[in-house]
Parts: C-alpha cells; structure tokens; sequence
C-alpha cells in the first residue's frame, strides 16, 4: 500500500501542483532535484522544530568512563545536545545534570583551579567528542548519559547492493538523493521494498553502519530482499505533514526558477497556515531545562 511519505509518492505531488512531468531525466525538474527539495524542506521543518523543543528526534547514549581518559566519542548522528546527566546508582545518589563549559575554559577545570559541584564533574565539547574534566580516576559502566537531537535522515531511493534475513544492504550511489556514510544516519526510519524480491514490505531501521552500507531492521523480512530489490526511505515527519513539506519543495524549486514571485502569490498563504498549524499540533507543556546546545560541524 502507498504510503504519503514515500519520496515517488511526494516527487508525484509536486508534479501535480507543478503541471508538468518529472522523471529520472526531465530537463525543468528531474526527480533527483525534486528529491533533493523535499530533504531541504524537510530538514528546515525538523530544525524548527527541535528549535522549540518540541521532543521530536531525541534520542540518547550512554558513556562508559574509563580510568584516566578524558575524550570520548559522540554518536554519527548527532545533530544537537539536550542535556548530559551523571547516572545515579538508584540508592546513593540520583541523576543530576552535568554542566557544560566552554571548550577554551577546559584547562581552568581541568586543574581545579575553578569550583565545581555536581561531584567535581564537568563536560565539555569539541567537534564529535566530548570531554570529562576532570579525567575520570576509575572505570564506570554507564556513566554518563547523553540526550540529543538527532540529525534527521534524507529521504532516499536505490536498488540493493544485497540482503539477508534481517539487514538490506544500500546502494552505494542511489537513485535519487543520497546514501549516507555515517552510523546510525538511517535509525528509526522507514525503509519500503518499492519493486523486485520482497516488494511491498515496509520495515523500522534499528542500527545502520555507514561503511558497509548496512541497514538492519527491527523485524525480520518476510520474504529477504536481495540485488534486485528497490527500496525507499521515507520522510520522518508525519503523514498529514505532507502537504506542508510539497509546498515547502515547491517553494524552493519555483525559486531557482526565478518564479518567487508566482509561488507566493499561488500558495503562500496556505503554506504559512500550514506551517503555523504543524507547530501548534506539535506544541506541549515547556519543562525548565538546561539551555540546549549546538554544535556546529567543522
């Protein structure tokens, strides 16, 4: 059965709203660069809403300290920073948050030249990692949890390089938009055998490794796809959120057609209530909690 979030289901409703053809080699609007729109859409959608911390995309990690190492590394797929907390042991002591200073303060910390509570314990970060400072004296399973947004995966269509019972390998160049390198991109979305072995199943990607390609999948296919098997990933956001994310695309395709002016005119005012509608769906109670942090990639 269709699903409204299957990327040739939303390349389909742009080209209806466009009236015109689009197709794998279309001159005006290919169905690589329309794919391409969609993700852009999506990804100011989701940004917005984790920017009003809505509790969407959040996932978490825990940290095993080790005796005497400082540096640990952070998830693939991690787009934003919610809250590092020290985990209790449930009888001496509870969860607490773990502040998180500057980066160019560390050595201050570091050498206790600055007080700290929250048991002399303070995180820091840096690219793809974050530091404990001071350096942990013993080992400790679990010991620090991470709660983050993750980066929101693109959709995506190919054929399969292989599959097994329960993983379907990506191709290495896909079809329309692109396969990701890096773990855990895929996690939690949908992945759909559009054509060949095993067409029609729809699965839940559970772990996905960036260097091989591999996607596992929560359930074990019914019938195991292989190289003949297309598949798509669908968009994470909600099926009534379509409407808004085809606008959204259109919007910008219309706008390196230099056709701004006629986008806005034709769907501006229903694309803005759309948009205010997701938000207020979205909306829950605002707890106090530590300011959220950023990081930006080099």
């Amino acid at each position: 059965m269709a699903d409204r979030r299957q990327p040739t289901q939303l390349v389909a409703q742009v080209a209806s709203r466009l009236d015109e053809s689009i197709g794998a080699s279309t001159v005006f609007h290919d169905t690589s660069t329309t794919v391409d729109a969609l993700n852009f859409e999506q990804d100011e959608l989701a940004a917005l809403l984790v920017a009003q911390d809505k509790g969407l995309f959040l996932s978490s990690t825990t940290i095993d300290f080790v005796a005497d190492q400082q540096v640990y590394s952070l998830p693939d797929n991690l787009m934003q920073i919610k809250l590092v907390e020290m985990l209790g042991d449930g009888t001496t002591y509870r969860n607490f948050p773990v502040p998180i200073v500057p980066f160019l303060d560390r050595a201050e910390y570091d050498s206790g030249t600055v007080q700290v509570e929250w048991q002399n314990c303070v995180a820091t970060l840096a690219g793809r990692d974050i530091w404990v400072l001071p350096a942990p004296t013993a080992a400790q399973s679990s010991a620090w949890r991470v709660r983050y947004y993750r980066t929101v995966p693109g959709m995506t269509t190919g054929t399969a390089a292989a599959g097994a019972a329960g993983t379907i390998t990506l191709a290495a160049t896909a079809t329309a938009g692109l396969t990701s390198s890096s773990d855990d991109y895929y996690n939690d979305a949908l992945i759909y055998l559009s054509g060949g072995t095993g067409s029609g199943q729809t699965r839940t990607i559970s772990d996905y490794v960036g260097d091989t390609r591999v996607a596992s999948v929560s359930t074990d296919w019914s019938t195991t796809p292989d190289a003949t098997s297309t598949y798509e990933i669908l968009s994470v956001l909600k099926e009534n959120e379509m409407e808004v994310l085809v606008l959204g695309a259109m919007r910008r395709l219309m706008q390196r057609d230099g056709e701004a002016g006629a986008w806005e005119q034709l769907f501006g005012s229903h694309y803005m209530e759309l948009k205010q509608r997701l938000f207020s769906v979205n909306a829950r109670p605002q707890l106090s909690t530590p300011r959220d942090i950023r990081i930006t990639w080099p």
